[in-house]
């Protein structure tokens, strides 16, 4: 991954930066990039509906402009936290962007369906770890630090509740956009084209650079009682980039994932739906559930490593 860009014939003016610093100004981007993020959305909050800085977190109080500036929050957040910076930093450190984060080679549109129906048979799986996750007990000693995470917990939950309010199709829509397509780009071009490729460098050991960014991957979403099945999820995506050394696949993966969580509540809102997916592993049928899901979904992931790794193996060997 990051070695093959020293061997092509664009390099960046910071291409002799060690890992540490390459990380370091990743983190770095990252910081300045979600801070101009939020005052651009402070700005624009202001000037395109009058709406105080505020909003922010009390969206509720504003209606419909206060649904629209977060929406607009979000895209820009995502933009500034993640793309922007992880651009930047393969744009210093190589000049081949597209090569360094992954994005270079178009997909094949049958492995993007496949995407597809990989997130869906894991669901039952994710939703059993999600419910360990929630039921976590914590001693005595740390009831305060339990009682914060909770607290923070149902505030990250009544904004992602404003965000999906979607009372027709033009909603739905703008809220596909916004929590499917765009944090499925970013972040994966943060996650695992940036974070993950500098692990790789830095521990050659791809495993575990995976874990590690997925670990991260889930800690900056700041909401503990979803940490384990985000993790889970990110190393799948992790896994999915490293066999296919093609961004475009976890991305379609990431976006399917957020899709479908975001047409499963305009479903059940629109009375379409009377039963929501999040169920499935995690009601009286749970084990059975995940057992059949785990033994749909592993098959499919070792055929998609055997396919993945013999196009990788077929275009190496006609260079």
């Amino acid at each position: 991954m990051m070695d093959d860009v020293y061997l092509g014939k664009k390099l960046g003016p910071m291409r002799d930066g060690s890992v540490s610093v390459q990380l370091t100004a990743l983190l770095f981007f990252s910081i300045v990039g979600g801070s101009l993020a939020l005052g651009m959305s402070v700005f624009l909050g202001r000037l395109l509906w009058g709406l105080p800085m505020e909003a922010i977190e009390q969206v509720g109080k504003y209606g419909g402009e206060g649904i629209r500036f977060l929406k607009l929050t979000q895209v820009l957040t995502s933009l500034g936290l993640f793309a922007i910076p992880a651009w930047l930093m393969a744009k210093l450190y190589s000049g081949n962007t597209s090569k360094i984060l992954g994005y270079n080679s178009s997909p094949q549109v049958f492995f993007l369906l496949v995407m597809g129906v990989l997130m869906v048979l894991q669901m039952p799986w994710i939703n059993l770890t999600a419910e360990w996750n929630r039921s976590m007990v914590f001693p005595e000693a740390m009831k305060e630090l339990y009682e914060s995470m909770l607290a923070r917990e149902n505030e990250a939950n009544a904004l992602i509740e404003k965000l999906l309010y979607m009372p027709g199709l033009p909603s739905l829509l703008s809220t596909l956009f916004v929590v499917a397509v765009v944090p499925a780009v970013a972040e994966e071009l943060m996650f695992r084209g940036g974070l993950q490729t500098l692990f790789v460098k830095a521990f050659r050991n791809p495993h575990l650079a995976i874990w590690c960014a997925g670990f991260v991957f889930s800690f900056i979403h700041f909401q503990f009682f979803g940490f384990l099945p985000r993790m889970l999820i990110g190393v799948l995506f992790g896994y999915l980039y490293l066999w296919s050394g093609n961004l475009w696949y976890p991305i379609a993966a990431h976006f399917v994932n957020n899709a479908l969580a975001v047409l499963q509540q305009f479903a059940l809102s629109q009375g379409m739906l009377e039963i929501s997916t999040d169920a499935l592993g995690s009601g009286d049928w749970a084990y059975l559930e995940t057992a059949i899901s785990l033994a749909l979904s592993i098959p499919l992931l070792v055929w998609i490593r055997s396919k993945f790794l013999s196009i990788k193996h077929h275009k190496s060997s006609e260079r």
